[in-house]
This record gives structure tokens, sequence and C-alpha cells, in this order.
């Protein structure tokens, strides 16, 4: 599972890397020249709406490779039809939450863009709020980076369980930034089923986003066979109860 793992994370970090890279004094000029803070972000809406496609297409491929599923043909069109799925539900939650956030912003930066206009502030203090604006952004992109991720292993692990329950294994690491939420199902085999109903305290879906914003685990598909082969731990109800209890902390 490891080598799945750290090509998954590496695509991640990858991707993370080339998002938001315009400098906060630029889209304070932007902003200072009339446009909206939604019109000074749209380079960078297409950096990550292009990030998630790649993530997407390239988790697929990888997922897909690593599991036991028959014919090159078959594997090219699953590949295919998950990635779009995936994609477009990715790139629905960063236009959902992008825009939310540059809304709620918006009447701040109007407040400012006045006061630097009149000289009553200096432009600095624009520049500040664009980088806490930066920072959440790019927690928003990462977050549907990892989801991107985890909705093309739910395709894959549907196409795994021949119509039995679809199960996963909770992977990733387990050190001090853990959430406790993640703690109680990592290394676990869980059913894709009670990890929706387990709440993770965020308001995020958590058969999506698991632990909550910039979540590191992932959701390995497995099959019923390969639980029983590779002798993996089955959740239980115990496991399911401690995630919800952590995720109201």
């Amino acid at each position: 599972m490891t080598p799945l793992l750290d090509k998954l994370l590496t695509l991640q970090e990858r991707a993370l890397q080339l998002l938001l890279q315009r400098s906060p004094e630029s889209m304070a000029n932007a902003l200072l020249g009339g446009k909206s803070l939604a019109d000074t972000m749209v380079p960078e809406l297409r950096s990550i709406f292009e990030q998630v496609r790649v993530v997407g297409s390239e988790a697929t491929e990888i997922l897909v490779e690593a599991s036991p599923l028959p014919t090159a043909k078959f594997t090219a069109e699953l590949g295919k039809r998950v990635a779009r799925r995936a994609v477009k539900q990715a790139q629905v939650f960063v236009s959902n939450s992008l825009g939310q956030l540059f809304k709620g912003k918006q009447p701040a930066i109007d407040v400012l863009v006045r006061e630097v206009t009149r000289g009553r502030m200096k432009p600095k203090a624009l520049v500040s709020l664009l980088q806490g604006t930066k920072s959440q952004a790019k927690t928003l992109a990462n977050t549907a980076l990892g989801g991107v991720q985890r909705m093309a292993q739910h395709e894959v692990g549907h196409e795994l369980s021949g119509g039995h329950e679809t199960l996963f294994l909770y992977a990733g690491p387990e050190d001090a930034k853990t959430r406790g939420y993640c703690s109680a199902l990592a290394d676990k085999v869980v059913s894709l089923e009670r990890l929706r109903r387990t709440p993770n305290g965020t308001g995020l879906p958590p058969h999506v986003h698991l632990g909550g914003y910039n979540c590191r685990h992932s959701l390995v598909p497995v099959s019923p066979r390969m639980v029983r082969e590779m002798g993996l731990t089955l959740a239980t109800s115990s496991d399911y109860d401690r995630a919800r209890m952590e995720g109201r902390r």
C-alpha cells in the first residue's frame, strides 16, 4: 500500500506547489484599480481548476493500475469515466467554497480600498488581508485536491466490490498533526456507507474529505478477498463512535 499512497501524496503536493503563485502586492494593485476580489483571483482560479483536472486524471490512472481489474480496455474506459465524475464534483466544491470566501471578504476589501485611496491607510494593510485570503484559498484548494482523489477512489472501489459492500483502507500518517477523528479509523478497513454517517465536525462530507480541511489521509479501495488475504482489520462500531466523538471536539 505504501508505494500507492506515496504516489497519491506526491501528486497532491506537486499540484499544491503550483497554486496561487501571484504576489499579494500585484493583487492589491488590481483591487486599487477597481477590480473585485473574484476578478482579481481569476488566474488563480484557472490554476486551481487545471490542477484539479490533472490530479483527478493522474490519481485515477494510479488507482486503476494498482487494482486487480480485468482487461486494459476496461480499465482505460473506467479511468476516463471516474476522472470525469471526480473532477466535476471537485470543481463544484472549489467554485462554491471560494465563491463564499470571496463574497465574505469583499466588504472588508472595499473598506480598505477606500481608506488606501484616500490616503488614510497604507497599501500594506490591503496586502496583509490578501495574504490571509490566499492562505484560506490554498486550504480550500488543497481540500479539493484531496477530495478529487477520494472521489476517484470511490469509483474504483465500487468496481472492485462486485456488488458487495464498498470497502476502503483508511490510510495515511499518524503523527502530532493527525486529528482524533482520523486516528480512530486509521489503518482500518471502513465501509463507505458507515463513513458517510460518521460526521467529522467540520460540516464537510466525511466520505469525501475524511477528517476535514487539509486532511492528509486516503481511502484505498480493497475487495473482501483482499481484506481476508492481507489480514486487514475491519473498523468496528466502537471505532466509528470514537471518530464521531472526536469530530465534536
